[in-house]
């Protein structure tokens, strides 16, 4: 049975190995492969789950986006996006019935189950990574991550803006694994980057909507 450990170094970050089976993995990839990819002119992300190649500021390799659910971004508006296809959508339930409140997870050993509503999946070239940045307020306080592909990477957290310092924790994002992070390490002024992937990566990302109120 998969084990979600907490990190000794970062609060409310937790992480597991072996969260999907080599089948369950490879049928993921499979599907991803199989997403048409456009620009971002032609694209419509409120009737059509593709990718959207983006060059990082970084100066590495791109990455290409692909969202659904609700809410995403529409190009001028977050609003809701294509529906989540059934490929992805066991995953959904499953990521929601493992993730919950961090902290009592720790304490309690028991996680209530959260519902995810959209999801954003990066595909990641050798070397590639994604900048460090903040979620916005659009999503609730619980992001979680799943890895498929033979890549790994690293996943990166800052307390504070001075990013050029070493994170105070710097995560390895195995193949098939899954992260959950929630509480202060959600939010402004934290930071969390993904960096140093090794191989072809698909970054599965799941999201809650907003909680009442803090939706600027």
């Amino acid at each position: 049975m998969m084990e979600l450990v907490a990190s000794d170094t970062a609060p409310f970050l937790l992480y597991g190995r072996n969260f999907l089976s080599a089948d369950e993995a490879q049928g993921l990839v499979e599907f991803l492969a199989s997403v048409p990819e456009r620009r971002i002119e032609e694209t419509d992300p409120a009737s059509e789950f593709v990718f959207v190649e983006y060059q990082e500021r970084s100066g590495g390799p791109s990455r290409a986006e692909a969202a659904a659910g609700d809410p995403v971004w529409l190009g001028t508006d977050w609003g809701q996006g294509v529906a989540i296809s059934p490929e992805l959508r066991f995953l959904q339930r499953r990521v929601g019935d493992l993730a919950g409140d961090c902290d009592l997870g720790r304490l309690l050993g028991f996680i209530p189950s959260v519902s995810f509503t959209s999801t954003y999946v990066d595909r990641y070239l050798p070397g590639g990574g994604f900048i460090p940045h903040t979620d916005g307020t659009h999503y609730g306080s619980v992001i979680a991550g799943v890895s498929v592909g033979p890549g790994s990477a690293k996943f990166a957290l800052w307390p504070d803006d001075q990013v050029e310092r070493p994170p105070v924790v710097e995560l390895s994002l195995e193949p098939n694994s899954v992260y959950v992070f929630c509480g202060p390490i959600r939010h402004h002024p934290w930071h969390h980057a993904v960096r140093d992937v090794t191989d072809l990566r698909y970054g599965i990302t799941w999201r809650t909507a907003p909680e009442p109120d803090a939706k600027q």
